[in-house]
């Protein structure tokens, strides 16, 4: 791990390699309750196509303060944190949440975003009042459900316990401001308008943001693409690592053109 500042607070983040060299680069935010751990397969298969940079959100990981954050201010978050380590133009690749960061953060900073990868997320979000309740009332239940639906059957029990410690350790009060702050995350009427070249990833088994939700999610920005993966649930980018990364390198070195 790596850090820097933003307004005082110690920020903690992931670096594959130096930023330049001919080489794009690929910023990755990671979702609800997580960190930046969950790009290990990314890291791992991606850094000789791309220099990755995965921040750890506030209050997440290994980065100081606290969450509590909208999706709006977590752009705004993105955008210093962009500016703090001298970032003029990436690729700006969000699971889930970090996919609805990166849908805000390009629409309020077009200059700065020259693609997207949206993966396992949409335009709106429904969570049932009842996991909220839950979030609040018990935490161990509610991680333990969330992973019950973030994985297709059949998955490496070590994808399960290693998703199930990443939320653990991240506590309960991150888990619940962030699937609030997903509450209240809509981008229908403005998400046609991010004109950069973007890329939507779905899991076929993901039954936290359905492959219905990316494909409607590709279909209204103009230049979207939708790729979904046959035997992945929502956190596609660990359960189809290799064919998941085939995906991003084309992306990436074919400069975001959609296929």
């Amino acid at each position: 791990m790596l850090f820097t500042t933003i307004d005082g607070h110690k920020i903690a983040y992931r670096i594959s390699s130096v930023a330049g060299h001919g080489k794009p680069t690929l910023l990755c935010v990671h979702g609800s309750g997580g960190d930046s751990s969950v790009w290990a397969s990314q890291f791992s298969g991606l850094a000789a196509d791309c220099t990755l940079i995965a921040p750890d959100l506030p209050g997440h990981g290994a980065t100081h303060g606290r969450g509590g954050y909208s999706i709006e201010d977590y752009a705004s978050w993105i955008e210093a944190f962009a500016e703090a380590l001298g970032l003029h133009r990436f690729i700006l690749m969000g699971y889930s949440m970090g996919g609805a960061i990166a849908q805000a953060m390009a629409h309020a900073y077009p200059t700065r975003v020259e693609g997207l990868i949206l993966v396992s997320t949409a335009m709106r979000f429904v969570v049932a009042p009842e996991y909220l309740k839950v979030l609040q009332k018990d935490f161990h239940r509610a991680a333990r459900a969330s992973c019950d639906s973030a994985y297709a059957p059949g998955v490496a029990p070590e994808l399960y316990h290693r998703g199930l410690e990443m939320l653990l350790s991240n506590g309960g009060q991150a888990m619940y401001e962030d699937v609030f702050a997903c509450t209240q995350f809509d981008a229908t009427a403005w998400a046609g308008k991010i004109s950069v070249p973007a890329l939507v990833i779905s899991g076929n088994h993901d039954t936290i943001t359905p492959p219905e939700a990316g494909r409607e999610l590709a279909e209204k920005l103009p230049q979207g693409d939708f790729m979904p993966f046959a035997k992945a649930g929502h956190m596609v980018m660990q359960e189809a690592a290799d064919g998941f990364n085939s995906t991003v390198r084309h992306f990436i070195t074919s400069k975001g053109e959609p296929s």
